[in-house]
Protein backbone atom coordinates (compact mmCIF):
# COMPACT_ATOMS: atom_id res chain seq x y z
CA UNK A 1 0.00 0.00 0.00
CA UNK A 2 1.31 3.44 -0.86
CA UNK A 3 2.34 5.71 1.95
CA UNK A 4 1.77 9.45 2.01
CA UNK A 5 2.61 11.41 -1.12
CA UNK A 6 5.86 13.32 -1.35
CA UNK A 7 6.94 16.49 -3.11
CA UNK A 8 7.01 15.52 -6.77
CA UNK A 9 8.18 18.86 -8.15
CA UNK A 10 11.21 18.86 -10.39
CA UNK A 11 14.12 20.99 -9.28
CA UNK A 12 15.23 23.95 -11.35
CA UNK A 13 18.26 21.96 -12.44
CA UNK A 14 16.05 19.09 -13.60
CA UNK A 15 13.74 21.41 -15.51
CA UNK A 16 16.73 23.14 -17.05
CA UNK A 17 17.98 19.80 -18.33
CA UNK A 18 14.76 19.37 -20.29
CA UNK A 19 14.99 22.99 -21.44
CA UNK A 20 18.51 22.42 -22.76
CA UNK A 21 17.52 19.23 -24.59
CA UNK A 22 14.49 20.86 -26.18
CA UNK A 23 16.75 23.66 -27.42
CA UNK A 24 19.29 21.16 -28.70
CA UNK A 25 16.55 19.37 -30.66
CA UNK A 26 15.47 22.75 -32.14
CA UNK A 27 12.01 22.59 -30.60
CA UNK A 28 10.09 25.81 -30.03
CA UNK A 29 10.13 26.19 -26.25
CA UNK A 30 7.01 28.36 -26.31
CA UNK A 31 5.08 25.34 -27.58
CA UNK A 32 5.43 23.64 -24.19
CA UNK A 33 3.47 24.16 -20.99
CA UNK A 34 3.79 22.84 -17.44
CA UNK A 35 0.82 21.85 -15.31
CA UNK A 36 -0.15 19.73 -12.30
CA UNK A 37 -2.67 16.91 -12.23
CA UNK A 38 -4.10 14.51 -9.66
CA UNK A 39 -5.14 10.91 -10.16
CA UNK A 40 -6.43 8.91 -7.18
CA UNK A 41 -3.60 8.86 -4.67
CA UNK A 42 -0.97 10.19 -7.07
CA UNK A 43 0.04 13.67 -8.15
CA UNK A 44 1.79 14.45 -11.41
CA UNK A 45 3.75 17.28 -12.95
CA UNK A 46 3.01 17.35 -16.67
CA UNK A 47 4.99 18.75 -19.57
CA UNK A 48 2.74 19.10 -22.61
CA UNK A 49 3.54 19.97 -26.22
CA UNK A 50 0.56 22.03 -27.35
CA UNK A 51 0.78 21.62 -31.16
CA UNK A 52 0.71 17.81 -30.99
CA UNK A 53 -1.12 17.38 -27.69
CA UNK A 54 1.52 14.91 -26.52
CA UNK A 55 2.55 14.99 -22.86
CA UNK A 56 4.96 13.49 -20.35
CA UNK A 57 3.95 13.18 -16.69
CA UNK A 58 6.33 13.04 -13.75
CA UNK A 59 5.14 11.30 -10.62
CA UNK A 60 6.77 10.07 -7.42
CA UNK A 61 5.58 8.39 -4.24
CA UNK A 62 6.99 6.98 -1.04
CA UNK A 63 6.70 3.20 -1.02
CA UNK A 64 8.14 1.10 1.77
CA UNK A 65 10.42 3.95 2.86
CA UNK A 66 11.90 4.48 -0.61
CA UNK A 67 10.93 6.78 -3.47
CA UNK A 68 9.48 5.31 -6.63
CA UNK A 69 9.26 7.58 -9.64
CA UNK A 70 6.42 6.96 -12.08
CA UNK A 71 5.68 8.37 -15.51
CA UNK A 72 3.29 8.00 -18.40
CA UNK A 73 3.51 9.67 -21.77
CA UNK A 74 2.33 9.89 -25.34
CA UNK A 75 3.18 8.94 -28.00
CA UNK A 76 4.43 5.47 -27.17
CA UNK A 77 8.18 4.94 -26.92
CA UNK A 78 9.33 1.46 -27.93
CA UNK A 79 5.81 0.18 -27.44
CA UNK A 80 5.47 1.54 -23.90
CA UNK A 81 3.35 4.37 -22.48
CA UNK A 82 4.20 4.13 -18.77
CA UNK A 83 6.81 2.79 -16.37
CA UNK A 84 8.40 3.31 -12.95
CA UNK A 85 11.96 4.23 -11.99
CA UNK A 86 14.11 3.93 -8.92
CA UNK A 87 16.02 7.08 -9.79
CA UNK A 88 14.91 10.51 -10.94
CA UNK A 89 17.81 10.66 -13.41
CA UNK A 90 16.37 7.68 -15.31
CA UNK A 91 13.00 9.40 -15.44
CA UNK A 92 14.61 12.53 -16.87
CA UNK A 93 16.54 10.52 -19.45
CA UNK A 94 13.30 9.03 -20.73
CA UNK A 95 11.70 12.46 -20.82
CA UNK A 96 14.57 13.62 -23.04
CA UNK A 97 13.92 10.66 -25.33
CA UNK A 98 10.26 11.67 -25.35
CA UNK A 99 11.31 15.11 -26.67
CA UNK A 100 12.89 13.38 -29.67
CA UNK A 101 9.62 11.54 -30.38
CA UNK A 102 7.68 14.80 -30.08
CA UNK A 103 10.04 16.50 -32.54
CA UNK A 104 9.73 13.65 -35.03
CA UNK A 105 5.94 13.65 -34.85
CA UNK A 106 5.67 17.43 -34.96
CA UNK A 107 7.84 17.69 -38.07
CA UNK A 108 6.21 14.78 -39.90
CA UNK A 109 3.63 16.17 -42.36
CA UNK A 110 0.07 14.91 -42.09
CA UNK A 111 -0.31 13.69 -45.67
CA UNK A 112 -3.96 12.76 -45.18
CA UNK A 113 -4.77 16.26 -43.95
CA UNK A 114 -2.85 17.79 -46.85
CA UNK A 115 -4.74 15.64 -49.32
CA UNK A 116 -8.09 16.63 -47.79
CA UNK A 117 -7.18 20.31 -47.92
CA UNK A 118 -5.89 20.14 -51.48
CA UNK A 119 -8.89 18.17 -52.72
CA UNK A 120 -11.27 20.54 -50.95
CA UNK A 121 -9.90 23.68 -52.56
CA UNK A 122 -9.58 22.11 -56.01
CA UNK A 123 -13.13 20.75 -55.79
CA UNK A 124 -14.33 24.17 -54.68
CA UNK A 125 -12.71 25.61 -57.78
CA UNK A 126 -15.39 23.91 -59.82
CA UNK A 127 -18.19 25.17 -57.58
CA UNK A 128 -20.53 28.10 -57.63
CA UNK A 129 -17.76 30.60 -57.03
CA UNK A 130 -16.04 29.73 -60.29
CA UNK A 131 -15.61 33.31 -61.40
CA UNK A 132 -12.92 34.00 -58.80
CA UNK A 133 -9.25 33.73 -59.80
CA UNK A 134 -6.88 31.51 -57.89
CA UNK A 135 -4.91 32.98 -55.03
CA UNK A 136 -1.11 32.95 -55.08
CA UNK A 137 -1.10 30.07 -52.60
CA UNK A 138 -3.52 28.10 -54.76
CA UNK A 139 -1.46 28.77 -57.88
CA UNK A 140 1.60 27.44 -56.11
CA UNK A 141 -0.25 24.31 -55.03
CA UNK A 142 -1.59 23.75 -58.54
CA UNK A 143 1.94 24.07 -59.91
CA UNK A 144 3.25 21.48 -57.45
CA UNK A 145 0.43 19.08 -58.28
CA UNK A 146 0.95 19.46 -62.02
CA UNK A 147 4.71 18.91 -61.66
CA UNK A 148 3.96 15.69 -59.79
CA UNK A 149 1.48 14.66 -62.50
CA UNK A 150 4.14 15.18 -65.17
CA UNK A 151 6.56 12.91 -63.28
CA UNK A 152 3.81 10.29 -63.01
CA UNK A 153 2.94 10.43 -66.72
CA UNK A 154 6.60 10.08 -67.72
CA UNK A 155 6.93 7.09 -65.39
CA UNK A 156 3.85 5.47 -66.92
CA UNK A 157 5.30 5.89 -70.40
CA UNK A 158 8.02 3.43 -69.52
CA UNK A 159 11.81 3.39 -69.58
CA UNK A 160 12.25 4.92 -73.05
CA UNK A 161 9.74 7.69 -73.84
CA UNK A 162 10.41 9.48 -77.12
CA UNK A 163 11.52 13.13 -77.21
CA UNK A 164 8.24 13.96 -78.92
CA UNK A 165 6.23 12.39 -76.10
CA UNK A 166 8.22 14.19 -73.40
CA UNK A 167 7.86 17.49 -75.22
CA UNK A 168 4.11 17.08 -75.70
CA UNK A 169 3.54 16.28 -72.03
CA UNK A 170 5.76 19.07 -70.70
CA UNK A 171 4.43 21.80 -72.98
CA UNK A 172 0.79 20.93 -72.28
CA UNK A 173 1.21 20.80 -68.53
CA UNK A 174 3.41 23.90 -68.42
CA UNK A 175 0.68 25.85 -70.19
CA UNK A 176 -1.82 24.46 -67.68
CA UNK A 177 0.27 25.85 -64.81
CA UNK A 178 0.60 29.26 -66.42
CA UNK A 179 -3.11 29.42 -67.18
CA UNK A 180 -3.93 29.13 -63.46
CA UNK A 181 -2.41 32.60 -63.07
CA UNK A 182 -4.84 34.27 -65.46
CA UNK A 183 -8.02 32.16 -65.81
CA UNK A 184 -10.99 31.97 -63.50
CA UNK A 185 -11.59 28.75 -61.61
CA UNK A 186 -14.38 27.67 -63.95
CA UNK A 187 -12.40 28.37 -67.13
CA UNK A 188 -9.30 26.67 -65.72
CA UNK A 189 -11.32 23.57 -64.86
CA UNK A 190 -12.50 23.29 -68.44
CA UNK A 191 -8.92 23.69 -69.66
CA UNK A 192 -7.76 20.96 -67.28
CA UNK A 193 -10.26 18.50 -68.69
CA UNK A 194 -9.28 19.31 -72.26
CA UNK A 195 -5.56 19.17 -71.56
CA UNK A 196 -5.64 15.79 -69.80
CA UNK A 197 -7.81 14.36 -72.54
CA UNK A 198 -5.47 15.71 -75.23
CA UNK A 199 -2.39 14.27 -73.52
CA UNK A 200 -3.91 10.81 -73.22
CA UNK A 201 -5.13 10.77 -76.81
CA UNK A 202 -1.81 12.12 -78.15
CA UNK A 203 0.22 9.52 -76.30
CA UNK A 204 -2.04 6.71 -77.50
CA UNK A 205 -1.81 4.88 -74.19
CA UNK A 206 -3.25 1.44 -73.56
CA UNK A 207 -6.31 1.27 -71.26
CA UNK A 208 -4.42 0.18 -68.13
CA UNK A 209 -1.96 3.07 -68.40
CA UNK A 210 -4.77 5.49 -69.15
CA UNK A 211 -6.60 4.41 -65.97
CA UNK A 212 -3.41 4.79 -63.95
CA UNK A 213 -2.95 8.38 -65.10
CA UNK A 214 -6.62 9.24 -64.60
CA UNK A 215 -6.55 7.80 -61.08
CA UNK A 216 -3.51 9.87 -60.20
CA UNK A 217 -5.06 12.94 -61.77
CA UNK A 218 -8.30 12.48 -59.81
CA UNK A 219 -6.41 12.09 -56.54
CA UNK A 220 -4.12 15.07 -56.99
CA UNK A 221 -6.14 17.55 -59.03
CA UNK A 222 -9.67 17.18 -57.73
CA UNK A 223 -12.82 15.28 -58.41
CA UNK A 224 -12.94 15.57 -62.23
CA UNK A 225 -12.41 11.90 -63.06
CA UNK A 226 -15.95 11.07 -64.12
CA UNK A 227 -15.92 14.04 -66.50
CA UNK A 228 -12.71 12.84 -68.10
CA UNK A 229 -14.04 9.31 -68.53
CA UNK A 230 -17.12 10.77 -70.21
CA UNK A 231 -14.98 12.75 -72.65
CA UNK A 232 -12.93 9.67 -73.49
CA UNK A 233 -15.87 7.34 -74.01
Amino acid sequence: MNAMMIDIRLTREERNKLFDHAQRFHLDLTDFEWSESHERYNEYIQLRHRPTGYAFRFGAYDHDHSITYSSDWSPAINGRVSTTFSRRSDQLDLACQWLIEVKREHETPDLWAQLRAETAFLTEAAGADGTRPFTKQEQKLIGQRIDALEVKIVAVLGPAPTPAQLSAVHESLDELKKSAERLTRKDWRLLVLGTITQIIVTLGLEPTKTREILHYFATHLGSFISKVHHLLS
